[in-house]
């Protein structure tokens, strides 16, 4: 894919008011445009962030496969293509005193939702915003990830979890707890000079971790199967 894309949302056959349906997106979309640390021209469902550099190079979509969700989740939006990302869905990046700190140079978003359409509620209970992050130096920006010193910084404190047999110097799993409503849980992979992390909320703390581990993995495959292998070692 090349260029950069308006943030979309993917609206099911069953639809709820298209008034309670816009203001979720708009809200929704809002938000993880101020995670990514982009600016929103408008509130729109269809704002997309401020033009800034031309990303590195451009991520296809590497997004999990009906086969490889869990959760029940449905694709929700795609921010396409930027330099300025977040590297996961658990990151702020507006926050003060980062200035001249490690950042991203390409970057692409997706957040995925438990059907939204079935009762009001339903969106609150699982979702999953799944990042694919470009850097100069994936592994010293791994490092700085997992020391909390890049440009965005973690939302709310992190509690690194064990991942089974898997490298700690390049695979990271942690847990914010639950926020608000849903326990959140973060996976992440260096793949080359790419960080892929998915950021995983649940009302079921296994499910959340599920999710995170999983969509992860499968995520990295994804990428792995692309013509950016060169760079994804």
């Amino acid at each position: 894919m090349s260029g950069r894309t308006e943030a979309t949302a993917t609206t099911p056959g069953v639809a709820m008011s298209r008034k309670t349906f816009a203001r979720r997106t708009s809200l929704t979309i809002a938000a993880a445009l101020a995670v990514c640390g982009l600016a929103a021209t408008t509130t729109s469902a269809t704002a997309a962030p401020a033009e800034g550099a031309k990303p590195a190079w451009n991520i296809p979509d590497v997004s999990p496969k009906p086969y490889q969700r869990v959760g029940k989740v449905t694709p929700f939006f795609d921010l396409g293509n930027y330099d300025n990302i977040s590297p996961s869905g658990a990151h702020w990046c507006q926050a003060e005193g980062r200035d001249g700190k490690m950042g991203t140079i390409a970057g692409r978003m997706w957040m995925f939702v438990e059907d939204y359409t079935t009762d009001a509620e339903s969106l609150y209970k699982n979702d999953a915003t799944i990042t694919v992050s470009g850097w100069a130096n994936g592994q010293k920006a791994f490092n700085k990830f997992a020391s909390d010193d890049l440009f965005c910084t973690w939302q709310t404190p992190q509690t690194r979890l064990t991942w089974g047999e898997k490298n700690p110097q390049r695979y990271w799993l942690s847990t914010s707890g639950k926020v608000n409503t849903k326990y959140q849980v973060t996976g992440a992979v260096r793949v080359g000079d790419m960080i892929v992390s998915v950021t995983a909320g649940s009302t079921d703390a296994a499910t959340a971790r599920e999710m995170a581990t999983r969509m992860t993995v499968a995520v990295e495959r994804n990428l792995r199967a692309t013509d950016l292998v060169r760079i994804a070692s």
